[in-house]
């Protein structure tokens, strides 16, 4: 592949992660409002069912975060190795933190809003 294409996918790469962090950042927030508005009166087999789909969907945006973030990182190490200057890239190391760093942090989010319709279905009395 040229400099140019290597490039061009590294740019879809980045929409790509932006695009699956957007679609989670979205799963979550739904899961909250209806775990705040309907979570304590849904039966089980509802909310087993929520469950399912919601963390299914999550974690395939996750890992399709994961995968672009890999991906983008051998393009840019492929880059580098080829004598291609990146402007405003802080190149394979950090590429490589963030491949685990953000799916996990997106990861937490899922597990915080487990953790939210948890705590929406068995209250605390005081």
């Amino acid at each position: 592949m040229t400099e140019y294409e290597l490039t061009e996918a590294l740019s879809s790469l980045y929409a790509q992660v932006t695009t699956s962090s957007t679609t989670v950042f979205s799963l979550v927030t739904a899961y909250l409002i209806a775990a705040y508005l309907i979570g304590a009166k849904l039966p089980r087999v509802q909310l087993f069912i929520v469950n399912i789909l919601f963390g299914g969907w999550a974690l395939m945006a996750i890992f399709a975060v994961r995968a672009s973030i890999d991906k983008a990182a051998w393009i840019t190490q492929r880059l580098i190795d080829s004598g291609y200057e990146l402007n405003g890239t802080a190149g394979v190391s950090t590429a490589a933190f963030f491949s685990m760093a953000f799916p996990a942090l997106l990861f937490a989010s899922l597990l915080s809003a487990y953790y939210f319709m948890w705590s929406v279905r068995h209250p605390k009395t005081e």
